[in-house]
């Protein structure tokens, strides 16, 4: 599973391949940062001889892909993509609410994407959010922040309150496993930058 700032994805290849195969379904999905390792042109041109068997190859692999999370609920959102025009639709950030939230929630708006610029979401923070936010940003690990910030007492709700409202902000976001228990605390590495500034 590789990552990004945005996602983590499994390639799931058939069973029964040559081994052939599956090193050219690892090379037309291997994907690093921003872009494929290798261009649709750069995949034509590796063996000249033989043309690159793109059908085959999307017939038989697909991608698990999950993405950082519901701008309602805060779970990852998980979708599979079959080609590379969907992989990048889905890390373009065209699917930032899950298919459930869409369903039911009242809140759920086709404008729920359009948030205020990173910076002007910070300058409106009051200064508990602030606090709280600095320390998950300088703490990073989930045994500091529940020992600085939630003092050891992780039912507390008044700090969950804060934790909430920055994650509705879109600054943070609470990774859970299935069961709700909380893997870590997420946020933009830009804001390391912009809340420095701020601090300063």
């Amino acid at each position: 599973m590789r990552d990004n700032q945005k996602i983590k994805y499994r390639i799931i290849v058939s069973a029964d391949i040559s081994e052939e195969l599956n090193v050219q379904i690892f090379q037309y999905w291997a994907f690093d940062i921003s872009d494929f390792n290798y261009s649709l042109e750069d995949l034509k041109s590796i063996d000249e001889e033989n043309e690159f068997p793109f059908m085959e190859v999307q017939a038989n692999s697909y991608v698990k892909m999950t993405l950082t999370h519901c701008k309602l609920c805060f779970n990852s959102i998980l979708v599979t993509a079959y080609n590379r025009n969907e992989f990048i639709e889905y890390l373009n950030g065209y699917y930032e609410t899950c298919d459930i939230c869409k369903l039911y929630s009242p809140n759920y708006e086709e404008s729920i994407t359009l948030l205020k610029p990173l910076e002007t979401r910070l300058k409106q923070l009051n200064k508990n959010e602030l606090r709280v936010l600095n320390g998950i940003i300088k703490l990073k690990s989930k045994a500091l922040i529940y020992q600085h910030i939630f003092n050891n007492d992780v039912m507390d709700t008044s700090i969950w309150k804060i934790v909430n409202s920055l994650q509705r902000k879109d600054l943070i976001w609470v990774e859970r496993d299935d069961e709700g228990r909380i893997l870590s605390f997420n946020f933009d590495p830009e804001l390391c930058l912009l809340i420095n500034q701020l601090s300063s």
